[in-house]
């Protein structure tokens, strides 16, 4: 992680900002705590200023195949959401989760929830 974050940061520029961000990650990252206010205030500025994800639009054509439903539990998947808990959210059984997701993965080629994931975000369909 630190590979990938620091020398972007780094290349920003120097200000307080970055400065405290670079700091609070390599704590983080050696086991330290959690982020300052500072730091997680200019970690969100960072990312609304850095340019939208390049969208896989073949992966975004898979996607057109699911049914509404089936769009809605990839997205709580995505999300971070068991079957469970997505299945509280929209009234239905977690077999019924369960069954779109696995439909889901079907229709767009993933072989796991983790690949199913990674495509909800390599699609754009999470922000």
């Amino acid at each position: 992680m630190r590979r990938r974050f620091l020398p972007g940061l780094k290349a920003r520029g120097s200000s307080p900002e970055t400065a405290e961000l670079v700091a609070g990650i390599t704590e983080v990252v050696g086991g330290g705590g959690a982020l300052s206010a500072a730091a997680t205030a200019a970690l969100i500025g960072h990312m609304t200023d850095s340019p939208p994800p390049v969208i896989d639009q073949e992966l975004l054509r898979r996607f057109d195949a699911l049914t509404p439903r089936e769009r809605d539990v990839v997205v709580l998947v995505a999300s971070g959401l068991g079957n469970d808990e997505i299945a509280a959210q929209m009234s239905v059984s977690p077999f019924t989760v369960k069954t779109h997701a696995v439909r889901a993965m079907t229709k767009v080629g993933a072989r796991d929830r983790a690949q199913l994931v990674s495509f909800v975000f390599r699609a754009g369909l999470c922000p």
